[in-house]
């Protein structure tokens, strides 16, 4: 399932939600909650890993046409573009982050962030559905490594409206 059948089906989703709780601004997501079933918990996690392998290729596609061949900057692209959506394609949607903890650097895993990876982050509000809103605490640890996202609102923002302009961009610098 592409990532433009995936937005479609969480935003008939929200649309269901909003009509069965008005105007709310904050609910807990669970199964048969606001009218969510399963589906929404999955389509974040699908979205997260096929919005990251498009950004990847868009990322190369426009390295390339430059005549550069790079992996760093591809990285830093994706880094810079995808933000949240890497992070959860890293520590929830690809895998459970606990089967593979990261022990060192920026994003090294606490106990709690560990155990966050392995839930079903995803929140209702009044912006839709959100992944990653709340936070775990465990012992003394606090998840820390998981930003709010929409999928419906990053499918808008990066994936409709900007990325088909950064890749007509790299065309014409190599086209002259």
């Amino acid at each position: 399932m592409g990532m433009e059948a995936l937005n479609f089906q969480v935003q008939v989703r929200e649309a269901r939600s909003r009509e069965r709780t008005g105007d709310i601004q904050f609910a807990y997501y669970g199964r048969n909650v606001a009218g969510a079933d399963g589906f929404v918990e999955n389509a974040f996690d699908w979205y997260s890993v096929s919005a990251f392998r498009y950004l990847q290729l868009i990322g190369l596609l426009a390295d390339r046409f430059q005549g550069s061949k790079q992996v760093t900057k591809v990285k830093r692209y994706v880094t810079k573009v995808c933000g949240p959506v890497e992070m959860h394609r890293h520590k929830c949607g690809a895998r459970i982050n606990a089967a593979e903890p990261e022990k060192a650097g920026r994003h090294k895993d606490s106990s709690a962030d560990l155990l966050m990876s392995s839930m079903p982050p995803i929140t209702l509000t009044s912006d839709g559905y959100m992944a990653n809103v709340w936070t775990v605490t465990k012992g003394r640890d606090t998840s820390k490594n998981l930003t709010p996202w929409s999928s419906t609102q990053f499918h808008e923002n990066e994936v409709v409206r900007r990325l088909p302009l950064e890749l007509l961009v790299a065309v014409k610098t190599v086209a002259g």
